[in-house]
């Protein structure tokens, strides 16, 4: 996930209402069309962007590395965490092109190769080459966002929580070097 630990459990519980969350905002016009090259049939995500993006440039932005793009499927057969769908609700790929920039010199021509294709992403997201500005997704204004840490995370049953030390175990504890 994008950072939050979710149990198994609550993952699983809303597979159902997240696919359904994704799928809508699939019709939405601007994420109907890839965030790279702009080709109709997004059905991946890169989840870490929160961009929308076609199978061809999926395979582009694996090739990037998980520390700028973590690739996830929208049909069904991957898992979504709660804070990734808030992601990807939050920023789409309308929001995204005003913080990265990039408009046809970003795009990929028809015949790029994959290499080709892959410097063009490394421009737009790694350097931000055509970016207006140093402003993330989130504080576009456009759709509040919350911290991903305030994302439907996890609560712990009081039974479960773990006790307090005591002030007698505090003070047996040694000290931190």
């Amino acid at each position: 996930k994008l950072g939050n630990a979710y149990p198994r459990e609550l993952i699983d519980s809303l597979d159902g209402e997240h696919h359904r969350a994704l799928r809508a905002l699939l019709k939405q016009p601007e994420n109907a069309r890839c965030a790279e090259c702009g080709d109709l049939g997004t059905s991946w995500a890169s989840v870490s962007l929160g961009v929308f993006v076609c199978v061809r440039c999926s395979d582009v932005h694996r090739a990037l590395g998980t520390h700028v793009s973590k690739v996830k499927g929208i049909t069904g057969t991957y898992l979504w965490g709660p804070d990734e769908v808030e992601r990807m609700r939050c920023v789409g790929n309308a929001a995204a092109r005003r913080v990265y920039g990039g408009g046809r010199e970003a795009q990929p021509s028809a015949t790029a190769s994959r290499e080709e294709r892959v410097e063009l992403c490394r421009q737009k997201y790694e350097l931000r080459l055509w970016a207006p500005g140093a402003v993330e997704p989130e504080v576009t204004g456009e759709r509040p966002c919350a911290p991903a840490a305030e994302v439907e995370r996890p609560r712990t049953p009081p039974a479960e929580a773990a006790p307090a030390p005591s002030r007698a175990t505090a003070a047996a504890a040694p000290m931190p070097a």
